[in-house]
């Protein structure tokens, strides 16, 4: 008996073929999440994901900007999409201030992490509530 033959994803096989910035479309257009964090990691280790980022052309950058305004204020995913988020708006302004349709995708992501930083603030405001009933609780 052979063992399974394991059938690579596309973005798998782009990555061994070490054509980043195809991997790095290729997994954007997939509705997973997880292969997407999983390729950008991949790509943070190599060293490799500003440069991806640097030459998509205008359709692959809208695609990445909807990922990160789905994905970038869930607390699994925030640490890495909020940095890369950051150096995004850094290395592409210039074409970001040219397309009104990338405009729309920054202020959309505007909102979402406005939101994400108005729900964290109020529940750091109920925090301050309850901590110290259980402390005063805690001491019965």
């Amino acid at each position: 008996m052979r063992p399974k033959r394991v059938k690579l994803a596309e973005h798998d096989k782009l990555l061994k073929k070490f054509r980043h910035r195809e991997a790095l479309v290729s997994v954007l257009g997939s509705k997973n999440p997880e292969n997407v964090l999983a390729v950008m990691e991949e790509l943070v280790a190599r060293k490799k994901l500003l440069k991806c980022v640097s030459n998509l052309d205008a359709e692959e950058l809208e695609l990445l900007f909807r990922f990160l305004h789905k994905y970038c204020t869930m607390p699994r995913y925030s640490s890495l999409l909020m940095g890369l988020t950051k150096r995004v708006l850094e290395v592409r302004a210039d074409d970001i201030r040219a397309s009104n349709s990338l405009r729309g995708h920054i202020s959309n992501l505007k909102r979402s992490v406005e939101e994400e930083i108005r729900v964290q603030q109020s529940l750091q405001e109920i925090q301050g509530i309850i901590s110290p009933l259980l402390k005063i609780a805690g001491r019965r």
